[in-house]
């Protein structure tokens, strides 16, 4: 059964504190289960309803990893250069079929 790994980020934007890459490997077959959810993009979901999509989650065996980079690298590298680092180490280690991800930079023309 195809596995689609999903990713984003968290602390971008953050003065201290690490940024953090995480990612959830989700059966293809689940995914408009997931989007039924509204599992899209956990900042636009209040907090109340990020704890039921990921009870319903867990509850389907639906498990995440996450990549913690600390302040102290983020000093010596870009924040895009880290995050896109961090995403290739989860999808190295998790090996998906496909993957969904909101990217650190934007399209190129």
């Amino acid at each position: 059964m195809p596995l689609i790994l999903g990713m984003d980020e968290a602390g971008r934007g953050a003065v201290l504190g690490p940024l953090i890459v995480a990612g959830v490997l989700v059966p293809e077959s689940q995914r408009e289960k997931l989007w039924s959810l509204g599992a899209r993009d956990s900042k636009a979901i209040a907090r109340p309803r990020r704890k039921v999509i990921l009870r319903t989650l867990w509850s389907q065996g639906v498990r995440g990893w996450a990549v913690a980079i600390p302040p102290e690298r983020i000093d010596t590298q870009s924040l895009t250069a880290l995050e896109l680092s961090a995403m290739a180490e989860l999808i190295r280690k998790l090996q998906p079929d496909e993957v969904v991800l909101d990217p650190p930079v934007g399209p190129r023309a």
